[in-house]
Protein backbone atom coordinates (compact mmCIF):
# COMPACT_ATOMS: atom_id res chain seq x y z
CA UNK A 1 0.00 0.00 0.00
CA UNK A 2 2.86 2.38 0.80
CA UNK A 3 4.25 1.99 -2.71
CA UNK A 4 0.83 2.70 -4.23
CA UNK A 5 0.43 5.85 -2.13
CA UNK A 6 3.92 7.00 -3.07
CA UNK A 7 3.09 6.50 -6.75
CA UNK A 8 -0.14 8.54 -6.63
CA UNK A 9 0.06 11.51 -8.98
CA UNK A 10 -2.89 13.52 -7.64
CA UNK A 11 -4.87 14.05 -4.48
CA UNK A 12 -7.84 12.41 -6.19
CA UNK A 13 -5.80 9.24 -6.79
CA UNK A 14 -4.51 9.33 -3.21
CA UNK A 15 -8.05 9.75 -1.91
CA UNK A 16 -9.36 6.80 -3.93
CA UNK A 17 -6.59 4.51 -2.67
CA UNK A 18 -7.15 5.43 0.97
CA UNK A 19 -10.93 5.18 0.78
CA UNK A 20 -10.77 1.76 -0.86
CA UNK A 21 -8.30 0.52 1.77
CA UNK A 22 -10.26 1.68 4.83
CA UNK A 23 -13.56 0.31 3.46
CA UNK A 24 -12.00 -3.07 2.73
CA UNK A 25 -10.72 -3.04 6.32
CA UNK A 26 -14.30 -2.66 7.59
CA UNK A 27 -14.59 1.08 8.22
CA UNK A 28 -17.19 3.32 6.58
CA UNK A 29 -14.81 6.08 5.56
CA UNK A 30 -12.03 8.43 6.55
CA UNK A 31 -11.07 12.07 6.70
CA UNK A 32 -7.69 13.77 6.58
CA UNK A 33 -7.14 17.38 7.64
CA UNK A 34 -3.86 19.25 7.25
CA UNK A 35 -3.62 22.45 9.32
CA UNK A 36 -1.16 24.95 7.80
CA UNK A 37 0.25 27.59 10.13
CA UNK A 38 -0.74 31.04 8.88
CA UNK A 39 -2.56 29.65 5.84
CA UNK A 40 -5.60 27.68 6.90
CA UNK A 41 -6.25 24.03 6.23
CA UNK A 42 -6.75 21.52 3.46
CA UNK A 43 -8.64 18.27 3.64
CA UNK A 44 -10.00 15.12 2.07
CA UNK A 45 -13.20 14.40 3.95
CA UNK A 46 -15.80 11.65 3.58
CA UNK A 47 -17.97 12.59 6.54
CA UNK A 48 -21.61 13.22 5.54
CA UNK A 49 -22.19 16.80 4.29
CA UNK A 50 -25.27 17.04 6.53
CA UNK A 51 -23.07 16.42 9.59
CA UNK A 52 -20.56 19.05 8.48
CA UNK A 53 -23.45 21.54 8.11
CA UNK A 54 -24.63 20.71 11.64
CA UNK A 55 -21.06 20.96 12.96
CA UNK A 56 -20.67 24.48 11.57
CA UNK A 57 -24.19 25.61 12.48
CA UNK A 58 -23.80 24.53 16.11
CA UNK A 59 -20.34 26.11 16.42
CA UNK A 60 -18.77 22.81 17.50
CA UNK A 61 -15.33 23.53 16.05
CA UNK A 62 -14.43 25.97 18.83
CA UNK A 63 -14.92 23.35 21.55
CA UNK A 64 -14.32 20.09 19.69
CA UNK A 65 -12.31 17.81 22.02
CA UNK A 66 -11.18 15.70 19.05
CA UNK A 67 -9.56 18.71 17.35
CA UNK A 68 -8.07 19.92 20.64
CA UNK A 69 -6.56 16.51 21.31
CA UNK A 70 -5.17 16.26 17.77
CA UNK A 71 -3.35 19.56 18.29
CA UNK A 72 -2.05 18.68 21.74
CA UNK A 73 -1.03 15.02 21.51
CA UNK A 74 0.71 12.60 19.16
CA UNK A 75 -0.83 9.37 20.50
CA UNK A 76 -3.68 7.89 18.39
CA UNK A 77 -7.03 7.81 20.17
CA UNK A 78 -10.68 6.83 19.82
CA UNK A 79 -13.29 9.54 19.92
CA UNK A 80 -14.72 8.29 23.21
CA UNK A 81 -11.33 8.97 24.84
CA UNK A 82 -11.49 12.61 23.74
CA UNK A 83 -15.12 12.94 24.87
CA UNK A 84 -14.40 11.64 28.38
CA UNK A 85 -13.62 15.10 29.76
CA UNK A 86 -16.86 16.59 28.41
CA UNK A 87 -19.35 14.11 29.87
CA UNK A 88 -20.42 16.67 32.48
CA UNK A 89 -21.34 19.23 29.82
CA UNK A 90 -24.75 17.83 28.90
CA UNK A 91 -25.74 20.70 26.58
CA UNK A 92 -22.56 20.25 24.54
CA UNK A 93 -22.93 16.47 24.48
CA UNK A 94 -26.48 16.71 23.16
CA UNK A 95 -25.28 18.86 20.24
CA UNK A 96 -22.30 16.64 19.45
CA UNK A 97 -23.57 13.13 19.99
CA UNK A 98 -26.26 13.49 17.32
CA UNK A 99 -23.27 12.60 15.10
CA UNK A 100 -24.56 9.04 15.52
CA UNK A 101 -27.67 10.06 13.60
CA UNK A 102 -25.39 11.04 10.71
CA UNK A 103 -23.54 7.71 10.60
CA UNK A 104 -20.64 8.73 12.85
CA UNK A 105 -20.89 6.46 15.89
CA UNK A 106 -17.17 5.77 16.30
CA UNK A 107 -13.88 7.23 15.17
CA UNK A 108 -10.15 6.66 15.54
CA UNK A 109 -7.76 9.58 15.00
CA UNK A 110 -4.04 9.45 14.28
CA UNK A 111 -2.50 12.89 15.04
CA UNK A 112 0.50 13.88 12.92
CA UNK A 113 2.74 16.74 14.07
CA UNK A 114 5.03 18.47 11.58
CA UNK A 115 7.42 21.39 11.77
CA UNK A 116 6.51 24.26 14.08
CA UNK A 117 2.78 24.35 14.75
CA UNK A 118 1.71 22.48 11.61
CA UNK A 119 -0.63 19.60 12.42
CA UNK A 120 -2.56 16.94 10.54
CA UNK A 121 -4.88 14.09 11.42
CA UNK A 122 -6.04 10.95 9.66
CA UNK A 123 -9.26 9.47 11.02
CA UNK A 124 -11.32 6.38 10.21
CA UNK A 125 -14.96 6.25 11.29
CA UNK A 126 -18.00 3.99 11.27
CA UNK A 127 -21.74 3.97 11.85
CA UNK A 128 -21.96 0.56 13.55
CA UNK A 129 -20.12 0.38 16.87
CA UNK A 130 -19.51 -3.37 16.95
CA UNK A 131 -18.34 -3.54 13.32
CA UNK A 132 -16.05 -0.55 13.90
CA UNK A 133 -14.52 -2.05 17.03
CA UNK A 134 -13.87 -5.37 15.27
CA UNK A 135 -12.21 -3.55 12.35
CA UNK A 136 -10.09 -1.46 14.70
CA UNK A 137 -8.92 -4.50 16.68
CA UNK A 138 -7.86 -6.18 13.45
CA UNK A 139 -6.33 -3.17 11.70
CA UNK A 140 -5.26 -0.63 14.35
CA UNK A 141 -1.55 -0.96 13.54
CA UNK A 142 -2.20 -0.88 9.81
CA UNK A 143 -4.30 2.29 10.09
CA UNK A 144 -1.54 4.02 12.07
CA UNK A 145 0.97 3.11 9.37
CA UNK A 146 -1.46 4.13 6.63
CA UNK A 147 -1.99 7.53 8.28
CA UNK A 148 1.69 8.44 8.18
CA UNK A 149 2.24 7.05 4.68
CA UNK A 150 -0.82 8.95 3.47
CA UNK A 151 0.43 12.15 5.10
CA UNK A 152 3.85 11.83 3.48
CA UNK A 153 2.26 11.28 0.05
CA UNK A 154 -0.09 14.21 0.58
CA UNK A 155 2.83 16.43 1.60
CA UNK A 156 4.67 15.49 -1.59
CA UNK A 157 1.67 16.42 -3.72
CA UNK A 158 1.05 19.56 -1.68
CA UNK A 159 4.61 20.81 -2.20
CA UNK A 160 4.31 20.30 -5.95
CA UNK A 161 1.05 22.27 -6.15
CA UNK A 162 0.92 26.01 -6.92
CA UNK A 163 1.21 28.30 -3.87
CA UNK A 164 -2.17 28.43 -2.10
CA UNK A 165 -4.36 31.48 -2.11
CA UNK A 166 -4.14 33.04 1.34
CA UNK A 167 -6.30 35.43 3.31
CA UNK A 168 -5.22 37.57 6.23
CA UNK A 169 -6.21 36.39 9.73
CA UNK A 170 -8.74 39.24 9.97
CA UNK A 171 -10.23 38.36 6.58
CA UNK A 172 -10.62 34.75 7.76
CA UNK A 173 -12.28 35.89 10.99
CA UNK A 174 -14.71 38.15 9.16
CA UNK A 175 -15.61 35.44 6.66
CA UNK A 176 -16.09 32.92 9.46
CA UNK A 177 -18.65 35.15 11.17
CA UNK A 178 -20.26 36.03 7.84
CA UNK A 179 -20.71 32.29 7.26
CA UNK A 180 -22.44 32.15 10.64
CA UNK A 181 -24.96 34.69 9.35
CA UNK A 182 -23.62 37.75 11.19
CA UNK A 183 -23.96 41.22 9.67
CA UNK A 184 -20.94 43.49 9.30
CA UNK A 185 -22.14 45.48 12.29
CA UNK A 186 -22.40 42.34 14.42
CA UNK A 187 -18.97 41.17 13.26
CA UNK A 188 -17.55 44.56 14.21
CA UNK A 189 -18.94 44.17 17.74
CA UNK A 190 -17.62 40.59 18.06
CA UNK A 191 -14.11 41.52 16.90
CA UNK A 192 -14.06 44.95 18.62
CA UNK A 193 -13.29 46.77 15.37
CA UNK A 194 -15.22 49.31 13.34
CA UNK A 195 -17.83 48.41 10.74
CA UNK A 196 -15.71 50.22 8.14
CA UNK A 197 -12.79 47.95 8.96
CA UNK A 198 -15.01 44.88 8.57
CA UNK A 199 -16.17 46.25 5.19
CA UNK A 200 -12.54 46.65 4.13
CA UNK A 201 -11.63 43.07 5.15
CA UNK A 202 -14.67 41.65 3.38
CA UNK A 203 -13.84 43.65 0.26
CA UNK A 204 -10.22 42.48 0.41
CA UNK A 205 -11.31 38.85 0.65
CA UNK A 206 -13.72 39.27 -2.28
CA UNK A 207 -10.96 40.85 -4.38
CA UNK A 208 -8.55 37.98 -3.68
CA UNK A 209 -11.24 35.39 -4.41
CA UNK A 210 -12.57 37.13 -7.49
CA UNK A 211 -16.14 37.23 -6.21
CA UNK A 212 -18.83 39.88 -6.54
CA UNK A 213 -21.19 39.24 -3.63
CA UNK A 214 -20.96 38.41 0.06
CA UNK A 215 -22.54 34.97 -0.43
CA UNK A 216 -20.20 34.14 -3.31
CA UNK A 217 -17.21 35.13 -1.19
CA UNK A 218 -18.24 32.93 1.75
CA UNK A 219 -19.10 29.96 -0.47
CA UNK A 220 -15.83 30.16 -2.38
CA UNK A 221 -13.80 30.51 0.83
CA UNK A 222 -15.43 27.33 2.16
CA UNK A 223 -14.90 25.51 -1.15
CA UNK A 224 -11.21 26.42 -1.10
CA UNK A 225 -10.91 25.36 2.57
CA UNK A 226 -9.91 28.87 3.62
CA UNK A 227 -12.57 28.76 6.32
CA UNK A 228 -14.25 25.76 7.89
CA UNK A 229 -17.72 24.78 6.62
Amino acid sequence: MVDRLDAAQSREALDALALDYVRQAGFDGYYYIRYDTGVGFSSLDHRPPAWLDHYRREGLLHADPVTLRVCAEVTPFRWEEAFAGRRHDLAWMRRYLVSRDYGLAEGFNVPIHGNGFDRATFCVFGADTRRFQEALRAHRGAIKALAHSFHNAYERLHRSSPPPLTLSPREVECLHWAAEGKTNGEIADILSISANTVNAHMAGAARKLGTATRIQTVVKAIALHLILP
